[in-house]
């Protein structure tokens, strides 16, 4: 999809919105008042208790949980659902966000699934964008559905990119969520920090699909992860905090002998004596205690008897 359809999708879109809150503000007027003057409310709007909404937020309507796959060219009902439910994953309410969430992610691979072009339209155009959205809790609803449609697609047990998505390899998805994070140009300050914060978002998407160390796909997918970790944390100093607590994340999905072969990568990526380097092995000694190291890595990790007189000087910069 090109730049000009997507543009023309999106104001397809808002005015497919727009007129269906009309309709909606057209019709709740309409039934406000019964014929005998009580007040009345609209059935998708109420609660429970008969009030408009929850102490958790108002109850999605029907229309949006319906169990539905997405289509390649919607029109009219389904395209406003579609655009009412990625609108929803910006909610600051967490559980309307995540039943948006839950909505897609069912309206993508449920039974046998969306087309792959529709799939990748999907992760392309709307979920790695959105990740560069600084609206309200927009990264935290994009990364729920990110998450599981990267598990499900890229992991066992189901590896659907195998069989059924062959075009959406872990190399293609992981380039989509790369080229909508780039930052070229002169783009004002905000928005090149949303990008960057979409780009960290993502990659710790790929880590906590658990997809990332798959015996049968050797260290690459790992490998590749860890190396744009560390250049946007070299590169944008503000965010290597979060790019090395993503790292730790990591840890826990390894035994000990990975664990091993992490640190020994941020030895050599030059992490070891770093702030956040530090906080990894730290991560890595509570879960190995017994770990141990050969004269190299001994020589090189931060904690070790040699460098103590540097740690200070580490954890100050």
């Amino acid at each position: 999809m090109t730049k000009t359809a997507s543009a023309k999708r999106k104001r397809a879109e808002r005015e497919a919105l727009k007129a269906a809150d009309s309709n909606k503000r057209s019709k709740n007027s309409h039934n406000a008042t019964s014929a005998d003057g009580s007040n009345t409310s609209d059935p998708n709007d109420a609660s429970d208790g008969g009030n408009a909404a929850t102490k958790n937020g108002p109850r999605l309507p029907k229309m949006l949980l319906e169990k539905k796959l997405f289509v390649e060219n919607s029109t009219g009902k389904d395209r406003v659902r579609e655009a009412k439910l990625y609108d929803l994953l910006s909610s600051e309410n967490e559980s309307d966000r995540l039943e948006a969430a839950a909505a897609i992610i069912s309206s993508l691979l449920d039974g046998e699934g969306v087309p792959e072009a529709v799939l990748q339209r999907h992760l392309d155009w709307r979920l790695f964008r959105g990740l560069a959205s600084g609206r309200a809790a927009s990264r935290l609803g994009y990364s729920v559905v990110l998450t599981e449609i990267l598990s499900q697609l890229l992991g066992p047990p189901k590896n659907l990119s195998r069989d059924k998505y062959p075009g959406l390899t872990f190399e293609n998805v992981l380039g989509m969520l790369m080229e909508r994070t780039h930052v070229g140009g002169n783009m004002p300050g905000q928005e090149e920090r949303d990008l960057w914060f979409g780009q960290l978002f993502g990659l710790e998407c790929f880590v906590r699909a658990r997809i990332l160390f798959i015996p049968e796909e050797g260290p690459e997918r790992w490998n590749e992860v860890l190396r744009l970790l560390v250049k946007l944390g070299n590169k944008k100093v503000w965010l290597r905090p979060q790019c090395g607590w993503v790292v730790a994340q990591a840890l826990a999905q390894l035994d000990r002998n990975r664990v091993e072969m992490v640190l020994q990568q941020l030895v050599e990526l030059g992490w070891a004596k770093t702030p956040e380097g530090v906080g990894i092995w730290l991560v890595a000694f509570e879960q190995c205690p017994d770990l141990s190291s050969g004269d190299h890595a001994k020589h090189h990790h931060p904690l070790a008897s040699r460098n103590l007189g540097e740690l200070a000087g580490i954890l100050k910069e």
